[in-house]
């Protein structure tokens, strides 16, 4: 099972161990890649290499932020 630091939500200074890793809610995406959260919603669908987010609750998703540096990584490199 992935554990998730939510982003914002541990104090700061604090280093995540391996087993943890920094989420990110879709608006904190959207603000990363410059596009709308609609946008991030269209790529989950349409774009078969953008990540592919994960259920927290049945209102809370998040996406990896290792999975969307990545993705920025690629698509810089194309």
């Amino acid at each position: 099972m992935r554990r998730y630091d939510v982003a914002g939500a541990s104090p700061k200074g604090q280093s995540m161990s391996e087993s943890t890793k920094r989420a990110l809610r879709p608006a904190q995406v959207a603000a990363k890649l410059g596009v709308s959260v609609p946008t991030i919603w269209r790529y989950t669908r349409q774009n078969p290499q953008f990540p592919k987010p994960s259920k927290l609750s049945e209102r809370v998703t998040v996406f990896d932020e290792s999975e969307i540096d990545a993705f920025l990584t690629s698509r810089r490199a194309a």
